[in-house]
């Protein structure tokens, strides 16, 4: 959500931002942050040890397996790299 959020308002606008959070987020299952979570977050980048990776993307492993979830609606390639199917493929740019 965090990240649907911030790409909206980098790349679209604020409101934008504020109208997906009204109307999205009642129909989603969100999974907060507490301090277990962000622990069991925490130590998979340590273990990762890539400056690439976000703690974002970890949060959202850890919640994944927790759920037994295995396919992204997304296409970065952090969760393929993690063993998720990702649903989305980047587009192809074409040539110019």
């Amino acid at each position: 959500m965090q990240e649907t959020l911030a790409l909206l308002q980098a790349r679209v606008s604020l409101d934008a931002a504020f109208q997906f959070e009204h109307l999205q987020r009642p129909l989603l299952q969100l999974t907060w942050i507490d301090e277990d979570l962000h622990v069991r977050t925490f130590r998979r980048l340590e273990i990762a040890r890539s400056r690439r990776l976000s703690l974002v993307d970890c949060a959202s492993f850890v919640v994944m397996e927790d759920l037994g979830l295995a396919d992204v609606f997304g296409y970065d390639s952090h969760f393929e790299q993690a063993g998720f199917r990702t649903r989305l493929r980047k587009r192809q740019q074409s040539p110019a």
